[in-house]
Order: structure tokens, then sequence, then C-alpha cells
């Protein structure tokens, strides 16, 4: 298997996500956050509930690979459904 990322959840009053493997930092909750490499806002991701479901908004820069931004989104939003009660690691 080939690994390209870790990401853990470190719960304290707001959760917080560490990523090992890719330079990228998460900034804001599991609902609506942006990802910045370097300084630059590279990822953001909007999750809000309507009538009719769940409603998700993602925007991904043109510098970045599409594939592994959401795969990172997709991970993020399964560790924050499967681990309420404490630290969690995700392999990528």
């Amino acid at each position: 298997k080939n690994k390209v990322a870790t990401i853990t959840k470190e719960i304290s009053l707001i959760p917080k996500f560490t990523m090992e493997g890719i330079d990228w930092e998460m900034r804001g909750l599991h609902i609506y956050y942006d990802m910045f490499k370097n300084g630059e806002e590279i990822v953001s991701f909007q999750s809000e509930n309507t009538k009719w479901g769940e409603r998700s908004v993602l925007k991904i820069a043109d510098s970045i690979d599409e594939l592994l931004a959401l795969s990172v989104v997709m991970t993020i939003s399964y560790v924050m459904n499967a681990s309420e009660d404490g630290k969690h690691t995700t392999h990528l």
C-alpha cells in the first residue's frame, strides 16, 4: 500500500486536524474550512443541512490535484462521523 498522508483528529473544544505527508494547513471547523499550502488558499469546503438533505460546496485551486483534495475532504468527513469520543487517525 502506498500511503499519501496521515490525518489525525485531536479532541479539544474545537476538533483540530493535523495532516502528515502533505504540507497543507486546515483552518476552520469540520463543516466549513479552508486549506492552505505555503499561505495560499488551495481548498475551500462548506457543508449545510437543508430540508432535502446535506449540501456541500468544494472549491479547489487549479494548481492542486483534485483527487487528493477530494480524498482529504472525504477523509475528514469520515473521521468526524466515525469518532466522536476521542483521537482518531486515518491513513490516506
